[in-house]
């Protein structure tokens, strides 16, 4: 009889840890996708940081992606219109271009189903400041290869230049005060420093200092990364972009 007792007491000791462990795998399933980072180990490559942070806050935010861009400006000696033409050769793409001439401005936009954009030149003194500006729509987070795609189009003229980034992404959850916090969350665990949140008349935005990234400004204190999350006619969104958004919003 107390041989029989023990068995049961283990067999039932043994089913408590089986159903504790169950009940613990699924909490944490249900919480990783705002605190698991892909980060580690990468730090040290700066454009899959921000893929991973990014992709990170998307997550997190249960959003979809829908487009992305980059804009840049650098001063060159170089012909305002022969550099932007190149540049918009370089792309490889078949766009409607509308162009716009002066003595001292020439100015290109571009557009297709799946990109849109400019690249303007303008006269100051002996430069010419030229500035870019591309968005693609996409529903991958394909930033990272976009600005790689830039950068070698940029260094056959020995051009080197930072860049303003950002991604969008449809967010389906209406409560973008949860989702704030869910992401804000995240961003603590992950250490980052100097969040500061406002509401803004269709949401709230976001700065913070991650320390990783090397574009950026002063804006109460440093920051590196800005993040939006608004409600518009066509749904919610999350804009995440670096150092700031650039895109109105």
């Amino acid at each position: 009889m107390k041989r029989f007792f023990r068995i049961t007491i283990i067999f039932m000791f043994f089913i408590v840890i089986m159903y504790s462990n169950s009940y613990s795998s699924k909490a944490n399933d249900n919480i990783s996708r705002c605190t698991t980072s892909n980060l580690k180990n990468k730090c040290c490559d700066e454009s899959v940081y921000e893929s991973d942070l990014f992709n990170d806050m998307i997550n997190c935010s249960e959003g979809n992606v829908v487009e992305y861009g980059l804009k840049t400006s650098f001063d060159t000696k170089n012909d305002g219109e022969e550099i932007s033409k190149f540049i918009l050769n370089e792309l490889n793409e078949k766009f409607d271009i509308q162009e716009l001439k002066s003595s001292s401005l020439y100015s290109v936009e571009f557009k297709n189903d799946d990109i849109n954009g400019y690249i303007e030149s303008t006269r100051e003194g002996n430069y010419n400041k030229v500035t870019i500006n591309i968005i693609k729509k996409d529903t991958n987070n394909d930033l990272t290869q976009l600005r790689s795609s830039m950068n070698t189009i940029l260094g056959k003229k020995q051009i080197h230049s930072k860049y303003f980034e950002y991604i969008k992404a449809k967010v389906n959850n209406n409560d973008l005060s949860d989702v704030n916090n869910k992401v804000i969350n995240l961003l603590k665990i992950k250490k980052m420093k100097n969040i500061q949140t406002v509401m803004i008349n269709n949401g709230f935005s976001t700065t913070l200092y991650t320390q990783k990234l090397q574009n950026k400004i002063y804006a109460g204190g440093l920051c590196d990364l800005n993040f939006a999350l608004c409600k518009y006619t066509s749904g919610n969104y999350i804009i995440i972009g670096t150092p700031i958004i650039t895109e109105t919003y």
